[in-house]
């Protein structure tokens, strides 16, 4: 099951993905992924770690702090 975090920490990457004008896809490809980890990231299915977190600040080219939330998100 998915954290109220990791679910924080997904809408941010949605966010920013979308910002950039950038498709699933075309993410999950410069991830060097094949499917849709992407997809499934967003729809809560699967997580991100600190290695993904680190790459995706490199191909957003932002700081990885802007990937994960500001303030502690408190569980259910």
């Amino acid at each position: 099951m998915i954290s109220n975090f990791e679910k924080s920490v997904a809408f941010l990457i949605m966010n920013k993905r979308r910002d950039l004008g950038l498709t699933q896809e075309q993410l999950d490809t410069a991830m060097g992924f094949k499917g849709s980890f992407i997809g499934k990231v967003e729809s809560y299915v699967k997580s991100v770690n600190l290695d993904h977190i680190n790459k995706l600040a490199i191909i957003f080219n932002c700081s990885p702090k802007e990937l994960i939330p500001e303030k502690y998100i408190k569980q259910d």
